[in-house]
Order: C-alpha cells, then structure tokens, then sequence
C-alpha cells in the first residue's frame, strides 16, 4: 500500500501508461467484473474531482452569501449541520465548481469512445472510461487549476489577459467562420503584449502546456493499450477529442442564435 503511493507520482509524471493499463481478465471476464471495475474507476474519477473543486470552494469561488437552503434540504441538513443555508451555499459552489471539469470529462469519454468505435478498434467501453477518468481526472484538472490560478494570482495579470484573449479569438474564429451577428460580452480581444510576462507566468504557461501534452498522450496510450489500437487509430481517437472544443463552441454558438 505504501509502495503504491510512493509510485504514484512517478507514475503520473514517468509512466503514464501504467495508470491506463488494462488488464482484461480483470476488467472484462463477467458483467459482475466490469461493474466492479467501473465503480472502482468512477470512484477514483469523483474523489479526483472532489480534490479539485473542494479548494477552490473553501477559498470562496462560486459562493452565493445570499442563497437560502430549499425547504427540503434545510429539513434534511438541520439535524446534521448548524447552518443549512451555509451548507447548501457551499454546496452549490461545490457543484458548480465542478461542472466545468465534468462536463470536459463527458466531452472527452463521448469523442474518445466515439473515436476508437469508428475506428472499429474498441475493446470495451470499461477501457475507455478507465483512460478517460485517469486522463481527466488528473492532467485536465491541473490544466483547468492552472488557469484558475492565473485568473486569480494578482502577480501574473499578462498572462490572464492573454488566455482570456486567446479563448476569445477561438470562439470569434468559429462566429467569423458561421457568419453570425455575435458578440462576446467583452468584445473582441486586442493584443497581449508578452512581454511583461512575468517568470511565473511562463511556469504556469509550461506547466499548462505539459498537462495538455500528458493529457493527450495518456488517452492516444488508452487507445493503443487498452484498446490494441494502431498507431494509426489511436491518433484519429485522439484527433475526435481535440476537436471537441470546436464542437462545444459550434453548439454554443448555434443555441444562442436560436
């Protein structure tokens, strides 16, 4: 037990493809395994997304002072807590805070698993939820804690601006792109000058562009480990969830134009 959790970090940063080895016997045998094996992955995936928002919650994100507790979380939490209204505040940021990462993490399974379907490579889709949930659960959140980070360290204001700046001119490509009257509601960026970019902020712009990297090779490994994909078609399953972003923004920007 001990061992493991002196490996784990060397895993995550040296051997990636031991997180999303999959073990066939183990996993895929019986239904009773692969239920066993989903809930054993979607437990490790919750407690990684509980690390990630529980931070950011007790340090005030997404906290609504005002909110009242609905009537029946109040009888419910009264008993357990002294305040339901600050519980079910908490709660609520708690939620929200992470959504972002869980609705990435769908986004990531769908067009992953849609990838290695087309593919006609898959293997299972307890091997997709396994790479998706190590992929996400450990590599997206430290690239989403990272820009949360930047968006709130007064010290590195250039590099805020210039992620802002950068999200904005991605979706003003695709509202160019459809040819629709729309307008971000801080309008569209002007240049960010990078070179009042401070030494942090280029950590944190290393930092952000090795979890991408990691993040992307752990799911193109899933593919060829998990699921005895080709080169070839690990790279089209990975290719499926680069362009999910572009997907997102196309669904945002047809839903507000209706």
């Amino acid at each position: 037990m001990a061992t493991g959790l002196l490996r784990w970090p060397v895993d995550v940063l040296a051997r990636p493809k031991v997180l999303v080895a999959s073990r066939a016997d183990e996993e895929t045998d019986s239904v009773a395994h692969a239920i066993v094996t989903s809930l054993r992955i979607s437990v490790f995936y919750f407690a990684n997304l509980l690390l990630y928002a529980l931070p950011l919650t007790i340090a005030g994100f997404g906290v609504v002072n005002e909110s009242a507790a609905p009537e029946g979380f109040a009888a419910f939490a009264e008993p357990l807590v002294n305040d339901p209204d600050a519980a079910w505040q908490l709660s609520s940021a708690l939620v929200q805070n992470s959504a972002f990462l869980f609705v990435a993490t769908v986004l990531t399974f769908v067009t992953f698993h849609l990838g290695v379907v087309l593919t006609r490579s898959s293997d299972g889709i307890v091997r997709s939820l396994r790479t998706v949930s190590y992929s996400t659960g450990i590599y997206l959140a430290v690239m989403f804690t990272v820009v949360w980070y930047v968006a709130t360290a007064p010290g590195i204001r250039v590099a805020d601006e210039f992620l802002l700046a950068l999200q904005a001119e991605f979706f003003y490509f695709f509202i160019d792109l459809v040819g629709v009257n729309l307008e971000l509601p801080g309008g569209r960026p002007e240049a960010v000058d990078l070179g009042r970019l401070t030494r942090t902020g280029q950590a944190m712009f290393v930092v952000l562009l090795l979890s991408a990297v990691y993040y992307l090779y752990v799911l193109y490994l899933g593919a060829r480990i998990s699921h005895q994909s080709t080169r070839l078609e690990a790279i089209i399953a990975v290719f499926f969830v680069t362009i999910s972003p572009a997907i997102y923004v196309l669904g945002v920007i047809v839903t507000s134009t209706l």
